[in-house]
C-alpha cells in the first residue's frame, strides 16, 4: 500500500501541475471547460494508476539496479503521449500554439525535475535502495520547487505567447519550439541529475548551474529578437494602413468640402434657372421645359457619399474604393452589407483596425488584380453578412489570369513583394477564431474572410 501511495501521488505530483501550464493559456478554447477539467482529471488518475502498475511490474522482472530507474523514466514517458494527445483533440486552437506549449511545458518540467534532484542530493538524500523513483523526502523537493518557479514558467509562457500572436507569421512559434526541443535534448542527454553518484561532483554541479542559467538567458535573448522583428514588421504594417486610412478620410473630406461648395452653387444658380423654366412655362413650349429639366438634372448629379451602414470604418473605407475604382473605370458594386454592422447580443465588437485591415487589404489586392483588365471587363463585388456570430466578408473580382501560388497558397504577384497584405488576413482570422478561403475560376478571384464576435467573458461566443 506504501508503494502505491508513493507511485501514484508522485506521478500525479509531477503530472498535474504540468497540465495547467499545457493547458491553462489555452483553457478558454475548450469546447467546455468543466467537462474538460473533469476529463483531464480522470485520464491523470488513470495515466497515475498505469504507471503504478508498471513499476510494480519493473520491480518483478528486474532486480535493484540502474535498469530499474531507466527503464521507470522510459515508461514515464510513455504515459504521457495519451496526456498530450487528448490536449490536442480536446483544444480549440491553432495547431501551431498548443505544439509551443507543449514543448515549453516539456522543458520547464525537465527543469524543475533536474532543481528539485539537485536540491534533494544536496541536504544528502538517498536515492531510494530499490532504484524506483520517488521518495517521500523526493516528492516534498518536488512540491516545494514546482510552487516556486511553475508561476514564473506560466507568466512567461503567456509573454512569449502574446508576443508570438501578435506576429506576421507562424515562425515564430516554430523557432520557440525548435528553440525548447534542442535545450530539452540538451539538458536530458546527460545534464539531468538521474544518477546521484555525480551529483557530489562540484565540476558536475557547476556545470548543470551553467546551463540552466544558459537556458533561461538564450530564452529571454531569443524572444527579445521575436519581439523587436514583431514591432518593426508591426509598425510597417501600421504605417502602411494609416496611410490607407489617411487616403480615405481625406476622400471623404473632400466630398464634403465638394458637397458644401456645390450646394452654394446651386442655391446661386437656382433662381436662374427658375427664370428660364419659367420662360418657357409662358410660352407653353413643355418639350423644351422637359429637357432643359432632364439636362439640368444629368449636370448635377456629382459623386455621392453612400451610407451603407452604421460602421464608420466600414462606410469610408467602402466609399473611399468605390471612387478609387470610379477613377480607374473599374465597376464597384456593393452586394449586401447590414445596414447596422453591429455585434450580436452578449458579444464584443471587432476592433475597428483589424476590420480596416481586413477590407483594406482585400479591396487594395481586388483593385489592384482589377486594374489589369480591360474597363469593359474590370469588376470589383463586396459583400458582408452576419450569420449568428459570425460575421462574413467575401469580394469577388476581375483579373488577368495570372496567378502566383506556392505550395498551395496565393502569393503576391507583384515583384519583390512580401503579400504582408494576405498574411495580415490570415493573422488576423486566427485572431477572430475564423478562417478565410482564396480560390479562383477563369478570370475571377474570390476572396472570403470568416470572423467570430468575441463573446464578452472572453470564450467563444
Amino acid at each position: 500500500m506504501n508503494q502505491f501511495l508513493r507511485f501514484f501521488s508522485g506521478y500525479l505530483l509531477q503530472i498535474v501541475p504540468f497540465s495547467i501550464l499545457c493547458t491553462y493559456p489555452l483553457l478558454k478554447h475548450a469546447s467546455s471547460k468543466r467537462r474538460f477539467f473533469l476529463l483531464s482529471l480522470l485520464l491523470q488518475a488513470t495515466l497515475a494508476a498505469v504507471f503504478t502498475a508498471g513499476c510494480f511490474w519493473i520491480q518483478i522482472q528486474f532486480p535493484p539496479s540502474l535498469t530499474r530507474t531507466n527503464l521507470a523514466n522510459v515508461f514515464f514517458l510513455i504515459t504521457l503521449v495519451p496526456l498530450f494527445l487528448f490536449f490536442f483533440l480536446c483544444i480549440r486552437d491553432a495547431w501551431y500554439r498548443k505544439l509551443f506549449f507543449t514543448s515549453h511545458t516539456m522543458l520547464s518540467a525537465l527543469i524543475t525535475t533536474s532543481l528539485a534532484n539537485f536540491i534533494y542530493a544536496f541536504f544528502g538524500f538517498q536515492q531510494p535502495k530499490d532504484q524506483m523513483p520517488y521518495s517521500l523526502a523526493g516528492n516534498m523537493c518536488i512540491f516545494l520547487v514546482t510552487v516556486i518557479v511553475l508561476p514564473g514558467f506560466l507568466m512567461a509562457e503567456i509573454k512569449i505567447d502574446h508576443i508570438l500572436r501578435n506576429s506576421f507569421s507562424k515562425t515564430g512559434y516554430f523557432s520557440m519550439c525548435f528553440l525548447s526541443i534542442i535545450l530539452f535534448v540538451m539538458l536530458g542527454t546527460g545534464l539531468i541529475f538521474v544518477d546521484f553518484i555525480y551529483m557530489s561532483n562540484p565540476l558536475t554541479i557547476f556545470l548543470f548551474i551553467c546551463v540552466c542559467i544558459l537556458t533561461f538567458a538564450t530564452y529571454g535573448i531569443y524572444v527579445r529578437i521575436i519581439q523587436e522583428t514583431h514591432q518593426k514588421l508591426e509598425a510597417q504594417n501600421q504605417i502602411h494602413h494609416i496611410q490607407t486610412q489617411l487616403a480615405a478620410t481625406k476622400e471623404h473630406y473632400q466630398w464634403i468640402i465638394r458637397m458644401n461648395e456645390y450646394s452654394k452653387k446651386i442655391q446661386h444658380d437656382f433662381r436662374h434657372h427658375m427664370v428660364i423654366l419659367n420662360g418657357f412655362l409662358e410660352q407653353e413650349d413643355y418639350a423644351q421645359a422637359f429637357d432643359y429639366i432632364t439636362q439640368y438634372i444629368r449636370s448635377t448629379t456629382p459623386f455621392s457619399y453612400i451610407h451603407f451602414c452604421s460602421n464608420q470604418v466600414v462606410d469610408i473605407l467602402l466609399n473611399h474604393y468605390r471612387a478609387q475604382c470610379n477613377s480607374q473605370k473599374i465597376d464597384f458594386r456593393v452586394q449586401s452589407v447590414p445596414v447596422n454592422l453591429a455585434p450580436p447580443s452578449g458579444c464584443e465588437d471587432i476592433q475597428s483596425s483589424d476590420l480596416s485591415v481586413i477590407i483594406g487589404n482585400l479591396l487594395e489586392n481586388a483593385m489592384t488584380a482589377a486594374s489589369k483588365v480591360p474597363p469593359t471587363q474590370a469588376f470589383i463585388q463586396i459583400g458582408i453578412c452576419l450569420k449568428g456570430n459570425t460575421l462574413v466578408i467575401w469580394v469577388d473580382n476581375s483579373f488577368d489570369g495570372m496567378i502566383n501560388l506556392k505550395e498551395g497558397e496565393y502569393q503576391s504577384t507583384k515583384n519583390d513583394h512580401a503579400a504582408i497584405g494576405l498574411k495580415s488576413i490570415r493573422l488576423l482570422t486566427e485572431k477572430y477564431f475564423g478562417g478565410t478561403e482564396f480560390r479562383h475560376e477563369e478570370r475571377i478571384f474570390h476572396a472570403s474572410v470568416m470572423l467570430q464576435y468575441p463573446a464578452l467573458d472572453g470564450s467563444l461566443s
